[in-house]
């Protein structure tokens, strides 16, 4: 990035690199289907598994492939939600006591307490029942035993936990709000609730779409405001370098005019006092300050009008710099 190979580089004399693409005549080198070689010990060009994407297309790329995943996950959790309707799930947290009934529990139509059905922990610990008249809904850890049996047949109701509403026909809906059994045997109140354990999952799911969609929205916005941008594609010229894609520069003027940079920065085309636009690829320096202020018109390649407002309109003929004398 310095010295005589680098001169010779940017003044187009030398073309020397690590890399380079198999293909010529390239217009953008992250096209699909690009190809590479490397150096080799040995000195010699061989092929090289690499390959060059545009950063923006490639981070709106992998959030829409997040997205197309998480979709895939709500699809997955939404038909387990369909075959698991049968046997529905809860999950109970919050509950400082009693820690132990904390957890999901699966629905077991086996086994019914006032003819509904009861909820269990997989360890077959705890269950969660709705008893009496009022019909409560109650957690408790007796799961074997008289007190279980009492429970079951509808005799008895006993819990670690209680919902203070009665009437419920679904202990995990909205406001629906918890008591507890304290050391003294008193039911206070629980900062607990149930939730049914797949709509928990569906709505982080959601909530996840949403956040990448967001993220995806605001990079193809980038992407819009970039499309917005006037850019000129420039082909042709005997140096690679010269080709490509200039985009349009409004904070360096040159004669009243916008400048044209390409997007590593290293050449840039700019219009002429009278008119006539020039390609240079002196960014820097003593020399790149007198054609900024317009007291110079260094370039490699040149219109052959003049009193030109675009340079790429139709018709536009130009003259490159090459062994020290202009040619078409």
């Amino acid at each position: 990035v310095s010295g005589e190979k680098y001169d010779a580089i940017t003044a187009g004399r030398q073309t020397w690199g690590r890399l380079r693409t198999k293909q010529t005549g390239l217009s953008d080198p992250s096209a699909e289907g690009v190809e590479w070689d490397e150096i080799d010990e040995m000195g010699r060009w061989v092929a090289a598994a690499a390959r060059a994407r545009r950063l923006i297309e490639d981070q709106v790329g992998k959030l829409g492939n997040k997205i197309a995943e998480v979709s895939l996950d709500v699809g997955a959790v939404t038909k387990t939600v369909a075959l698991k309707e049968d046997k529905p799930h809860l999950k109970i947290t919050g509950f400082e006591r009693a820690t132990v009934v904390n957890g999901q529990y699966y629905c077991d139509r086996s086994v019914v307490v006032g003819d509904r059905p009861t909820y269990w922990t997989v360890e077959r610990n705890a269950f969660l029942y709705c008893g009496g008249e009022e019909c409560r809904w109650y957690v408790t850890t007796d799961v074997s035993g008289e007190k279980y049996d009492a429970i079951t047949a509808g005799r008895q109701t006993w819990g670690r936990l209680r919902t203070k509403q009665t009437g419920l026909s679904d202990p995990s809906a909205e406001g629906v709000e918890w008591d507890e059994i304290d050391e003294m045997g008193r039911w206070v109140a629980a900062a607990a609730r149930a939730r049914r354990l797949i709509e928990d999952q569906v709505g982080k799911l959601g909530d996840t779409i949403a956040e990448v969609r967001l993220e995806v929205k605001a990079l193809s916005e980038a992407v819009a405001v970039k499309e917005d941008k006037p850019r000129l594609e420039l082909t042709g010229s005997r140096s690679q370098t010269n080709n490509g894609t200039y985009i349009r520069d409004t904070s360096i003027v040159v004669a009243g005019e916008p400048t044209y940079w390409t997007v590593g920065r290293n050449v840039f085309l700019y219009r002429g006092k009278n008119g006539q636009w020039y390609v240079t690829n002196t960014v820097s320096g003593e020399k790149y300050d007198a054609i900024t202020a317009g007291r110079s018109s260094l370039s490699v390649l040149r219109t052959k009008q003049t009193g030109l407002s675009d340079p790429s309109a139709e018709g536009v003929e130009w003259e490159e710099f090459v062994d020290n004398e202009w040619v078409t």
